[in-house]
């Protein structure tokens, strides 16, 4: 929402790394990738001055600080980007592992044992 209200736009042109729309994707070391769609009669220069803005990174940090409960130590906005691009989803991508387990019931006088080996 803080960048949708930052654009002066709906949040649901707001979208993440795969194209869902109202949130944006979160990645190594903390870093928020997002993707402002259907921009018309917004330019790179306003869009850029307005995430450049104190206030704005204000912002984020305190909405950081709702989801996550509490404030960090080492909280902050760095380094920030805003460029225009055309917008490719990326897609997911899935990883499939086969594997085999076997289990061995032994039951015994003084009670059952299960063991499972993979």
């Amino acid at each position: 929402r803080d960048i949708a209200a930052a654009a002066g736009v709906d949040a649901s042109l707001v979208v993440d790394l795969m194209g869902q729309n109202s949130t944006v994707t979160v990645g190594k070391g903390g870093s928020i990738s997002a993707f402002l769609l259907d921009l018309q009669g917004v330019s790179a220069r306003d869009l850029a001055a307005s995430f450049y803005k104190e206030s704005f990174r204000e912002t984020v940090v305190n909405s950081t600080i709702a989801v996550l409960g509490s404030r960090p130590e080492h909280l902050g906005v760095g380094a920030m980007t805003a460029e225009p691009k055309k917008f490719v989803p990326l897609q997911p991508t899935t990883t499939s592992m086969t594997s085999t387990s076997t289990a061995t019931f032994t039951s015994t006088s003084s009670g059952s044992v299960v063991t499972t080996t993979t």
